[in-house]
């Protein structure tokens, strides 16, 4: 997906979600092992995360090869 629907679904899924006390987020599963995203795109989603979560769930990101930092 381009961009900005990337963020737009971001966004829609945590204004969902984020109301539950019991929800955790994890941004993906063997990050680095998806070729057409970068490391600037995964900065961005936590950063959309945390500005719109406002209970400020716990965030991860789980790793292949690389640490991700």
């Amino acid at each position: 997906m381009p961009a900005a629907a990337d963020d737009r679904y971001l966004r829609y899924a945590v204004a969902r979600l984020a109301a539950y006390r019991n929800v955790w987020w994890s941004m993906a599963n063997e990050w680095d092992f998806m070729g057409e995203k970068r490391d600037a795109d995964w900065d961005r989603y936590f950063r959309i995360v945390q500005e719109y979560d406002p209970y400020q769930h716990l965030r991860s990101i789980h790793n292949g090869r690389r640490w991700y930092d």
